[in-house]
């Protein structure tokens, strides 16, 4: 039935489900209360560099993960929708161009980080986000349009 009955809000619910978002949030958050917990309470059984990285480490730093995980969420649900969109209007090349985007987010992530650190990529991979996330309205308001033009010529 989910299958057959494709939708602009089908493709929200498959992203929202290839993303993890739930899961990936609860693991971010346990790996930060788990190593805070070490470092905190039994420093002494971490090797002596691992403390000092910990340590010198800025504030921010355990963050980005939690906000990597949003905005690599927000481009799974808009790269659902397009395939959801391409499958309903049998435009099935944007299918190649949700796999080249997702590519080209991947590839300018790991470059920037590779040339430029963390904060370069994962800005980034904000921007991209934000994009994406700009495209899933701007289809949904699309695929709004079509329904009601649809419901009324009856």
């Amino acid at each position: 039935y989910i299958i057959k009955k494709k939708n602009f809000y089908k493709g929200l619910m498959y992203g929202v489900g290839h993303g993890g978002g739930g899961e990936a949030m609860v693991f971010v958050g346990l790996s930060l209360a788990v190593n805070y917990i070490i470092f905190r309470f039994f420093p002494d059984i971490l090797p002596e560099l691992a403390l000092t990285q910990f340590l010198a480490m800025p504030w921010y730093m355990p963050l980005i993960g939690a906000m990597e995980r949003i905005f690599a969420i927000s481009i799974q649900i808009s790269l659902s929708v397009l395939v959801m969109y391409a499958f309903m209007n049998k435009k099935y090349y944007l299918i190649a161009v949700a796999v080249i985007y997702h590519a080209v987010v991947n590839f300018v992530a790991v470059y920037l980080n590779h040339f430029f650190g963390i904060i370069a990529s994962e800005a980034s991979v904000f921007i991209f986000a934000l994009c994406s996330l700009l495209f899933t309205i701007l289809i949904g308001k699309i695929e709004k349009k079509r329904t009601l033009e649809e419901k009324t010529a009856f």
